[in-house]
């Protein structure tokens, strides 16, 4: 019995010593975590309820020429209120400022559901309930900055002392937003989550846009939201700079749609067309069609005959072959080391300036296998000299170096010679093609592209940017002037004489390429053009490129050429610069005056003023839109007006007069194509549909 008795005891003491054990284990425990672990999970606690925010900067815009916005961020924000500082005593009459908040708020932003008597008592609840923290909307609703500054201006939440007035906004994100949609795109760029350029502009001067983001202490409170503890002092965030370019908004439309209709009437892949001003190396227009990517920066392509403006350069510094010495074509065909070389007709003999203008391969062949056969590299140290394979510094990054093979190369042989001189084995992006002949156009001084011409803090100028010298003299005077005369030719009498005009003068060159893919030459083109005008004072160079046309032909002279005149007439004639400049020169002294048909008042009677077009001394027009006639010496001007109830009649007007004139009378205006209305989806003379509750649309096709 005593055994049994003892062994009891032992197990009783067994587990008096485990309950002792496993308690003192807990006491450590708590110990540790109280005085050596205290201050971490002390910490930790703070930092799952009380931690810093990041407050996103807003970032700058993209700006054209004139200010327009291509580019901009919309800060979106939450509407909240700290219930708890919503006292009475603070405002004079309490309850008919409250009255007339949830009035507003219902007015402005609410619905069936959410009207005043809804936000009046979610606000005397939260206060009943002292709340620090309620959305006055559901979590899901977001609010514009205007929107946001409208509420600010509500009663009650307008107190000076925002401690007061209860109100919490919360910026919640930033969205990037490109009003003109698809103009310059690709140019303007791609962002990654709104915030972080990877293409384009919003790549290169992603520094400068982004800004530098803030700090604000927020409290986590039930159910997952941040409260803003205003004891505290946020790091405001310091918003991005505006990046103002070169572009010209309507230019850059002019130039899209110019080369959209290229593209699509040859039934082509794509495009590009440059615009620049060629005195200042401004990129006034640049576009890609379709809008995916920036070849005209990015893409290196072998430019094929325009190439020989950059030749016929080389072989005149050179002296490579006399202005009245004759070159034999064979024909049209010849045969290079094994690889047969044709022209687009078969001549005989022809002059230097006779083989520029029909764009003869065969004649750049022979000069430079005559001249430089047995020391080929200096025809590529000329090509460098005169700055055809220059760098041109684009500030968009990504452009790749020009590629010319050299007498070193592996692939290098007797063939690569003459083949280099009429645009294969070498490799430009069209931008750095158009910089090159803007060069010829600018007197010989070839300058760097400018597309971005200030970086702006508001009206405040941060850095400017202006072309700088690439070449201070590309050639000799007489070469320069030798080169001018060709391109001029080529309009005049050569390949690209379809675009010839009888106002004003284009000097340019025509190309036509094959495109090497899978490791050879295939039946694929690309038709190009590039020029300037006038080409008597040059003021604006011009490229335009179609890249696989299907739809028959391919030459430059009938894809691309086109293009180019379309842009180039829009300009010419809506330019005054360019006319107040011929005016000196008496360009329009045998000129008939001309007439406009309909348009806008005060536009046409400052262009004829300017032009010094004589109109009636007893000029009595009141409409804001009137109607010209030709009247032998002078321009007849007369009213023009509208009844309100019937479609006008818009043919022959300009798309800048058409498009006011229909909207302002209530019509949703579409274009198509470029130039003046040719055709108008409603007829004139038909009834207007007054209905409110129906938008009445209207199409135009401009040609």
């Amino acid at each position: 019995m005593a055994k049994v008795n003892d062994h009891i005891l032992r197990r009783i003491y067994l587990m008096f010593a485990a309950v002792l054990l496993f308690s003192l284990l807990i006491v450590l425990q708590i110990l540790k975590i109280q005085w050596i672990e205290g201050d971490r999970w002390v910490e930790k606690q703070g930092k799952e309820r009380i931690y810093f925010k990041n407050v996103s900067a807003t970032r700058g815009s993209i700006l054209a020429a004139g200010g327009e916005v291509f580019a901009t961020t919309l800060p979106f924000y939450r509407i909240a209120i700290d219930a708890t500082v919503l006292k009475e005593s603070n405002f004079p009459n309490f309850q008919d400022s409250l009255s007339m908040l949830c009035n507003k708020l219902a007015r402005y932003f609410g619905d069936d559901k959410y009207d005043a008597k809804y936000f009046k008592n979610k606000i005397l609840e939260a206060k009943k309930n002292k709340d620090h923290h309620v959305y006055l909307f559901p979590v899901g609703r977001t609010f514009k900055y205007q929107e946001m500054k409208q509420i600010k201006s509500f009663p009650i939440f307008n107190h000076p002392n925002k401690n007061v007035s209860g109100l919490i906004i919360e910026k919640i994100n930033n969205k990037r937003f490109y009003p003109y949609e698809e103009l310059a795109k690709s140019t303007l760029g791609i962002l990654k989550d709104d915030t972080l350029g990877v293409r384009g502009l919003e790549h290169a001067y992603n520094r400068e846009l982004r800004g530098i983001d803030g700090l604000m202490l927020v409290q986590k409170i039930a159910g997952g939201a941040e409260i803003p503890l205003s004891d505290f002092e946020m790091q405001e965030p310091k918003d991005g700079y505006d990046v103002q370019t070169t572009l010209n908004v309507e230019l850059q439309d002019v130039v899209y749609t110019a080369l959209e209709k290229g593209v699509l009437q040859n039934e082509a892949q794509g495009g590009v067309a440059i615009l620049m001003e060629v005195n200042t190396g401004k990129i006034i227009a640049l576009a890609n069609y379709p809008e995916h990517y920036n070849h005209a920066i990015g893409t290196p392509i072998e430019p094929g005959s325009t190439f020989k403006i950059a030749s016929l350069m080389a072989f005149l510094e050179d002296k490579a072959i006399g202005l009245q010495d004759t070159i034999n074509t064979y024909g049209g065909q010849k045969d290079l080391y094994g690889l047969k070389m044709k022209d687009e007709a078969g001549y005989s003999k022809l002059t230097l300036k006779e083989a520029f203008q029909k764009s003869s391969n065969i004649a750049f062949a022979e000069v430079s296998e005559n001249y430089y056969l047995d020391k080929p590299q200096k025809f590529i140290d000329r090509l460098y000299e005169i700055g055809i394979l220059k760098h041109t510094g684009s500030q968009i990054k990504g452009e790749p170096e020009p590629y010319v093979i050299k007498p070193n190369h592996r692939l290098w042989s007797k063939s690569s010679l003459p083949w280099l001189s009429i645009g294969y084995n070498v490799k430009l992006t069209p931008l750095q093609i158009l910089t090159f002949v803007n060069g010829i156009a600018n007197n010989g001084k070839l300058i760097s592209p400018v597309l971005v011409s200030q970086i702006k803090d508001g009206s405040k100028v941060i850095e400017e940017f202006k072309s700088h010298t690439i070449v201070q003299r590309m050639c000799s005077q007489s070469t320069l002037h030798t080169v001018q005369e060709f391109m001029l030719s080529v309009v005049e009498n050569g390949t690209a004489k379809s675009i010839k005009d009888t106002v004003y003068k284009i000097a340019g060159k025509t190309g036509t390429v094959q495109k090497y893919i899978d490791g050879k030459y295939q039946k694929k083109y690309r038709s190009s053009f590039v020029g300037y005008f006038p080409a008597d004072n040059p003021k604006y160079s011009c490229y335009v490129m179609i890249d696989e046309p299907e739809k028959g032909e391919y030459y430059g002279s009938r894809v691309a050429a086109p293009v180019f005149k379309e842009i180039a007439d829009y300009i010419f004639y809506r330019d005054l610069e360019i006319h107040q400049n011929r005016i000196k020169s008496n360009k329009f002294a045998s000129q008939q005056n001309p007439y406009n048909r309909v348009t806008h008042r005060e536009d046409i009677l400052k262009l004829y003023s300017l032009l010094n077009i004589p109109v009636p001394e007893d000029l009595k027009v009141e409409t804001e839109y009137v109607r010209t006639h030709n009247k032998g010496k002078f321009v007849a001007i007369d009213d023009f007006k509208l009844s309100g109830k019937y479609v006008p009649n818009v043919k022959g007007m300009t798309a800048k007069d058409a498009v006011p004139l229909l909207e302002n009378m209530g019509f949703w205006v579409k274009l198509h194509g470029s130039g003046r209305v040719k055709y108008q989806s409603i007829a004139p003379g038909e009834p207007i549909t007054h209905d409110p509750r129906k938008k009445q649309f209207i199409s135009l096709t401009l040609e």
